[in-house]
């Protein structure tokens, strides 16, 4: 079947995958990806992913209103180092520039998380 007609009738994948995070590891985050999580979930991000003239908004989005993301400064420049998103259970986000990323957690339990892949068809 021609590509394109295999992305306009093919099979599609599934919705939502299940995988595991391990707290402290890094992980690609791939830009359009949606993270769902189970339970209480905090992500670190790179302070850099947001550039001088951006909204965070504008790079990271997600499901609620009501998910919390906060940033550590550098106290000498001023510049953001780190970028947490707190995700409460069935709250997910995404973000807009591939980036890496770790989970981070007071114990090294893993965490089950949804993923629901951006659509490579375009």
């Amino acid at each position: 079947m021609p590509s394109f007609l295999k992305s306009l009738f093919g099979s599609k994948r599934p919705q939502k995958q299940l995988a595991a995070a391990v707290p402290g590891k890094m992980f690609a985050w791939k830009a359009g990806c949606w993270l769902e999580a189970t339970e209480t979930t905090i992500f670190l991000l790179p302070g850099q992913l947001v550039r001088d003239d951006e909204k965070i908004g504008s790079i990271i989005e997600t499901s609620s209103d009501d998910a919390l993301i906060g940033f550590t400064h550098d106290p000498d420049t001023k510049n953001i180092t780190e970028i947490r998103l707190k995700l409460e259970a069935g709250q997910s986000a995404t973000v807009r520039r591939s980036t890496q990323a770790m989970m981070v957690a007071d114990d090294q339990r893993e965490r089950k998380i949804y993923v629901t892949l951006p659509d490579d068809t375009t």
